[in-house]
């Protein structure tokens, strides 16, 4: 199978099924095979050839799903990138890329166009939903060519590089995740595991520019639509949206996962749920009790899921019914899939016995072929085919994975380890809590202790030493909070996790040293 194929091999069974909508388009599978057609042919006549990057800067919308598969079926790398960076970070990756075409959507064009005088290697700017100097528009670049059938003469390999995703780096600069066809196809697997069928009706909010888009490819496996939002429209707005377009699953992220469990009875009444079977919980764990909340209002099966850019949905466990299972099980970070192994190892990469905690390690036809340029941290990374993490969790019987923190987050107060995760879940157990992010600040005494930020539901009101009080019931002493901090949101990435290194610089600069 070549994925790039799959929009004509819909177009051939099912033409007149919707494929892709969003705000301002709906597309069949026939219409939407044209235009991927007409695009591939279009960037293949300005000469791009297969192994060169072409790159787009944009929300989620149906041209950016286009963008993917044309750039595939010539053989292109497609490199999509974080439109929320600004200009400086925007010229870094597209140097680093070498990208040679490079599509922007109408909102990002005035971080852009500073680049054009800039940017030896890139040979074409396409504006897509407008005008502007400088740039081709979308729709004039690839209307005249033809629809047909495009197959590129070359061969693909599955070893060959489908596209370069840029995230963070410790060192500031961002790293180039290399995925193949062989890993983009893998991931495909996960629809067999969510039960997807050609029925279903994906709703589409987490960025595409992330690895998140291999969802896309599950609903192409089975010929099913995708409905794309651009933005996060608000809860209220959002709910409309599953109702509207008749959504049957999604992934949601945790905040608003969150804020959706914490509406009351009449609230929920006002919307209609019932096409909606799959919650899908991936971005980060959540407490059991906080996701069995959102569960009870959505009537709906849940699908825990973990991953990372470098090896997407390495875990998965769907749960069918949420009240039959402990908060503990659903509060997991899935299960050992198919398609992938599972290791916790200590800091010599032996592998530890169930139950032992130690950083997790990964094998996978899912996982990168490896840094784009970066040789150097591809073998720090990727040792023996096993790509380590940095998650610091256990595996239980059964295979079943608990996340308890990042490698570089856990806190070490005195000789002792301190997980995140753990001290969330309690601070959740308190009914005025709505969301809570937990990290390590200096003290002189045990070099570390946490100290947690709270956001607290509306109207409620508590005072730092209620919380501690409410903890030291709860979990052992050395790993209550020393320190509360009420503020009014967490700040989070475009897929919904908590950014902790925002909190902790911000934190640190303030308060340098804590002395008790």
């Amino acid at each position: 199978m070549y994925l790039g194929d799959l929009p004509d091999k819909h177009a051939r069974l099912t033409p007149d099924r919707l494929a892709f909508t969003d705000e301002r388009t709906r597309l069949t599978f026939t219409q939407f095979a044209e235009r991927v057609n007409r695009l591939a042919r279009a960037m293949k006549a300005i000469g791009v050839e297969k192994g060169e990057r072409v790159s787009i800067i944009h929300h989620n919308c149906v041209e950016l799903v286009e963008f993917y598969f044309a750039a595939m079926k010539i053989g292109a790398i497609a490199v999509p990138i974080n439109y929320r960076l600004v200009t400086r970070e925007l010229e870094i990756i597209l140097r680093d890329a070498e990208s040679k075409v490079v599509f922007v959507g109408a909102p990002y064009i005035d971080k852009t166009t500073p680049l054009i005088s800039r940017l030896d290697t890139v040979e074409s700017w396409v504006s897509i939903h407008g005008y502007f100097d400088e740039f081709t528009e979308y729709e004039s670049f690839h209307v005249n060519h033809s629809s047909e059938l495009f197959q590129d003469e070359n061969e693909m390999s599955e070893d060959d590089v489908a596209a370069i995703i840029y995230t963070g780096g410790t060192t500031g600069k961002p790293k180039g995740v290399m995925h193949t066809y062989r890993s983009f196809t893998a991931t495909t697997m996960e629809a067999v595991n969510i039960r997807l069928t050609a029925n279903d009706v994906q709703l589409k909010l987490a960025p595409i520019f992330h690895a998140t888009f291999v969802t896309i490819l599950y609903s192409l496996m089975v010929g099913s639509r995708t409905h794309l939002i651009s933005h996060f429209p608000g809860v209220e707005p959002f709910l409309r949206v599953i109702e509207k377009e008749g959504i049957t699953w999604s992934t949601i992220p945790p905040a608003v996962t969150l804020h959706i469990g914490n509406m009351n009875g009449n609230e929920a009444s006002k919307y209609d749920f019932s096409k909606f079977r799959l919650l899908i919980n991936g971005a980060s764990p959540l407490a059991g009790n906080q996701l069995r909340k959102a569960l009870d209002i959505l009537d709906c099966q849940v699908c825990n899921t973990a991953g990372m850019t470098e090896s997407p949905v390495y875990s998965s466990l769907l749960i069918e019914d949420h009240r039959q299972v402990s908060d503990e099980l659903l509060g997991c970070a899935g299960k050992e899939e198919m398609t992938s192994w599972l290791k916790i190892v200590d800091e010599n990469g032996e592998e530890l016995p169930y139950g032992k905690v130690g950083e997790l390690i990964v094998k996978s036809d899912k996982r990168m072929k490896g840094y784009w340029k970066n040789p150097s941290l591809t073998e720090e990374t990727i040792k023996n085919g096993w790509v380590f993490t940095g998650d610091i969790c256990k595996i239980k019987e059964g295979g079943i994975l608990y996340f308890l923190d990042r490698k570089k987050d856990m806190i070490i107060s005195g000789s002792e380890n301190i997980y995140s995760k753990e001290v969330e879940d309690v601070l959740y157990m308190h009914g005025d809590v709505l969301e809570a992010a937990v990290i390590g600040v200096p003290n002189d005494q045990w070099g570390e202790v946490a100290l947690a930020f709270i956001v607290l539901k509306g109207g409620k009101y508590l005072t730092e030493k209620e919380l501690i009080d409410f903890c030291n019931c709860n979990i052992a002493k050395y790993k209550v909070p020393k320190y509360i901090e009420f503020i009014t949101e967490l700040p989070r990435t475009s897929m919904g996790k908590v950014e902790k290194n925002k909190l902790r610089e911000s934190y640190w600069q303030v308060k340098a040293n804590f002395v008790n």
